[in-house]
């Protein structure tokens, strides 16, 4: 007897329209009372083009080390209505390494990743102009896994949402410098089973470009 292979298809396609247009929602919300990067924010990027900064993230997560190096290209900024807070809006693509530990069954999973991510940053102006400035930040974005071993985690698909959370600080002469820490989640969404999910602690380092 033959049995119908499920399609998955049209679920990974509706799921990513559907993460994309709230993170196109987002973005056009924010943008639509941007004011251009070339404003005089004292210790932020201010080239439109171009790549703006270069992190270098190190972490732990489940079983399995996570080296990454992420570019980032800040979009556009917002000062909040009563001008104590700036949003800036950033595209960053990303590469990262993962050694994981060798499990019970004997994979070592060793795998590459390849991600592209708008993140969002809030930053108090009050500190602006002085020694550090603090600031938080979040992310959505899309990963493609070269294996499905990750860790002691095993995934149904190379396919991965990342989200992500972080807080730090810019510091050093006109805040060229950023140290932060990140808590990420990569899941595949519900896409496909098992989708066991997994969390990464991890330690950014951050350089001004421009």
């Amino acid at each position: 007897m033959f049995h119908r292979q499920t399609s998955y298809a049209t679920p990974i396609i509706s799921n990513l329209v559907r993460t994309w247009v709230k993170v196109l929602a987002l973005l056009l919300f924010v943008a639509g009372g941007s004011t251009p990067l070339l404003a005089q924010i004292p210790g932020l990027p201010k080239e439109p083009y171009g790549i703006d900064n270069l992190d270098l993230v190190v972490g732990n997560g489940e079983g399995s080390d996570n080296f990454r190096i992420a570019l980032q290209w800040d979009w556009f900024q917002r000062t909040t209505p009563n001008r104590q807070w700036t949003i800036l809006a950033s595209l960053a693509p990303n590469y990262s390494v993962f050694n994981g530990e060798t499990r019970a069954d004997g994979v070592t999973a060793k795998l590459r990743d390849v991600g592209l991510t708008p993140v969002f940053t809030l930053i108090p102006n009050r500190f602006a102009g002085g020694w550090a400035t603090p600031y938080v930040e979040a992310g959505i974005g899309l990963h493609y896994l070269t294996e499905k071993n990750v860790g002691f985690k095993s995934f149904s698909t190379n396919f991965q949402f990342g989200d992500h959370i972080g807080i730090g600080a810019y510091f050093g002469r006109k805040n060229a410098y950023k140290v932060g820490y990140i808590f990420q989640h990569l899941s595949n969404g519900g896409i496909d089973a098992p989708n066991p999910g997994i969390n990464f602690h991890m330690i950014s380092m951050g350089f001004k470009l421009r």
